[in-house]
């Protein structure tokens, strides 16, 4: 069972690595969402600074556990 879970996640990050998302019917969806550039503060100067967009992974729930939670 342990190769059959590994197997799962490395599809999914091979996956998320393209730009792809992945679903798993009744459980949710794995995917990448891009985070706009924007402009922050230098806690330490208090100088505005430019921090990059960049891409993260997300998860978003299925119905099925939602339910399940509620």
């Amino acid at each position: 069972s342990a190769d059959a879970v590994n197997s799962v996640f490395e599809i999914i990050a091979e996956n998320l690595g393209r730009g792809e998302k992945t679903i798993i019917t009744g459980f949710g969806t794995f995917l990448v969402r891009s985070r706009a550039p924007r402009r922050g503060r230098n806690p330490q100067t208090g100088q505005t600074i430019q921090i990059p967009g960049k891409k993260l992974p997300s998860f978003a729930a299925g119905k099925t556990i939602k339910r399940k939670i509620r």
